[in-house]
């Protein structure tokens, strides 16, 4: 019996601090489980168990029955069918594992035809399911997750346990806001439903701007010139290296809509799929191996060459709508690597924004808050 995950090496948890300081809420998540029958006789899944534990003490147990694990594998087969298939076409292919990359962070991770939502597993089969969220207020810091599956093998019951690492991430430089003025934030890490269920994306955000009546005029067809975000200048975060950067793609004229399937397959078979997704974009490597990523910008906008040296608040490029992209914003990441779709996403703080009540933050807690940026 084998029992895999993704991340695979740690978890990382993201605390929000309660105002009384005396509590904290957890945000964590596994983005792939797998459990694999290694033995040469068919078993018998009866249950899967969480067990979350500070400091080796259980603080909180979570127990599915062979039932839901079975109906969490069906969801996945859908996806499984998308990115573990081979594709004739080398197109087909390129974007089955850029997919895959998308979510996994590698090109596979099941293997699709061993797979079944069955709990029952011969010999090599294998069952599994894609995202579990973690939740949990408590003063003390979850540090591992213990994993239990109990199965029958022969009429003997059995159990195998896998110990998954928790860990908090604290920035290794110091980071400013990459835009200027007030920026309203989607897709916060707190959002388990948006970027974070993604490998590199895990903590992306996108930053939009309401136009002067307080409104962000996305309706059918709005040309890009009427929001007031558009051309904004995109600053760089930290000083550090461009690494890669990319700024021939055609933007969408309009949101919501993007360019036609024609036009994006075109830009996919001469630049590739990245471009598909970020279209314009800069990636910069900071010390202690961080790397930021700006996507989305305006066509001939980037002001920096790759290998070019960066100062923190230097002018990158303009915010646009490039790339997959229903309107103009700036997706935003920072990465434990220069890939956005192999690097691990890690979170960014912020030591140059405040709240609407004029509270300095570092950390955004809350998906769709309004920041501000002030000068140190």
């Amino acid at each position: 019996m084998e029992i895999s995950f993704l991340p695979s090496d740690y978890v990382i948890n993201v605390v929000k601090e309660d105002e009384s300081k005396t509590v904290n809420e957890s945000i964590f998540l596994i983005k792939a489980l797998r459990i694999r029958n290694s033995l040469e006789k068919s078993i018998t899944i009866k249950k899967l168990h969480f067990n979350l534990k500070s400091g080796g003490v259980s603080r909180k147990e979570i127990i599915y029955s062979k039932e839901v694990l079975t109906e969490k594998a069906e969801r996945l087969k859908g996806l499984l069918g998308a990115i573990g298939i081979k594709q004739d076409s080398p197109m087909g292919e390129a974007t089955r594992i850029a997919n895959a990359h998308f979510v996994l962070g590698q090109e596979s991770f099941w293997e699709y035809a061993k797979f079944t939502s069955n709990h029952e597993l011969d010999p090599g089969q294998e069952i599994g399911y894609r995202l579990e969220v973690f939740r949990l207020v408590s003063p003390q810091l979850i540090d591992e997750i213990e994993c239990t599956v109990t199965y029958e093998v022969e009429k003997n019951t059995k159990k195998e346990t896998l110990t998954i690492p928790v860990k908090t991430y604290e920035n290794k430089n110091d980071y400013i806001f990459p835009l200027k003025g007030a920026w309203i934030v989607w897709g916060n890490w707190d959002d388990t439903t948006s970027h974070r269920t993604m490998h590199s994306q895990e903590f992306g955000m996108d930053f939009m701007q309401y136009n002067d009546d307080l409104m962000i005029p996305q309706v059918s067809t709005t040309p890009n010139e009427q929001f007031k975000m558009y051309k904004q200048e995109v600053i760089a975060i930290g000083d550090g290296e461009v690494v890669d950067c990319f700024d021939r793609a055609p933007e969408n004229p309009t949101a919501p809509e993007m360019l036609p399937g024609e036009k994006r397959a075109e830009i996919a078979a001469e630049h590739g799929l990245v471009v598909v997704a970020s279209g314009n974009h800069v990636i910069l490597k900071h010390p202690n191996d961080e790397y930021s990523f700006y996507a989305h910008l305006v066509t001939d906008s980037v002001m920096v060459k790759k290998g070019q040296k960066v100062k923190q608040g230097q002018v990158l490029g303009k915010l646009g709508n490039s790339g997959t992209s229903t309107g103009p914003h700036l997706h935003f990441q920072l990465m434990a690597g220069s890939s956005m779709l192999t690097a691990r996403g890690l979170p960014c703080q912020f030591s140059n924004i405040v709240d609407l009540t004029g509270e300095k933050i570092t950390l955004i807690q809350h998906n769709r808050t309004v920041v501000h940026t002030v000068d140190d």
